[in-house]
């Protein structure tokens, strides 16, 4: 039983995704150029908007919400792949692994990671737009939203990935076939005599 090169990829990938899913995360309608001068005082509204929207300890939810779902769903993954269940210690080792590199990848990302993501939105929003997302974040429903989201949005996250762990063998056998008919053509001898 072997824990794929795509499925780990997968996972990994995962595990940086709070950032990218944070609940309070604006829809910007426009793309903002990374290279942007970025104003003071929306840097300054953006930090207060995510400490508001209660941005780290999200953050850190979501990122371990993350982590277990996708590693289910990859193992999931594997046990149809194999034809049968993943054996329950190679579970716990693999489990075990990603859980400490989760873990040193939220230590490592929580020094920074609200300083980043202000930039970002310091880039798509003014001062004052972020000054109004901050008082909305008030609302009751918002409030409501802001509880609750971590829980649902790595659900809905899990639900690519589901279906990319559904269409991975199949998509390994079409790599693999491409892989041998290359191989195929280019096994023949060389212009010098030798064999590829």
């Amino acid at each position: 039983m072997r824990l794929s090169a795509l499925s780990c990829a997968a996972l990994l990938a995962s595990l940086a995704s709070p950032v990218l899913a944070q609940s309070a995360a604006p829809v910007a309608t426009a793309p903002a150029r990374p290279d942007a001068p970025v104003d003071p005082a929306a840097l300054e509204a953006a930090r207060s908007l995510l400490e508001a929207s209660g941005f780290e300890s999200q953050f850190e939810q979501i990122a371990r919400q993350n982590t277990g779902a996708t590693f289910d769903t990859m193992m999931a993954a594997m046990s149809r792949e194999q034809g049968r269940p993943v054996p329950e210690d190679l579970k716990r080792s693999v489990r075990a692994i990603v859980v400490a590199d989760a873990e040193k990848l939220i230590a490592d990302m929580k020094t920074t990671a609200l300083d980043r993501t202000a930039i970002v939105y310091a880039r798509y929003f003014t001062a004052d737009e972020l000054r109004e997302l901050e008082r909305l974040q008030t609302n009751p429903d918002m409030e409501k939203y802001r509880r609750i989201a971590p829980g649902f949005v790595s659900e809905l996250a899990q639900i690519g990935v589901a279906a990319a762990a559904e269409r991975l063998p199949a998509l390994r056998a079409r790599i693999e076939a491409a892989v041998k008919e290359w191989q195929s053509r280019n096994s023949g001898p060389r212009r010098d005599g030798s064999r590829t």
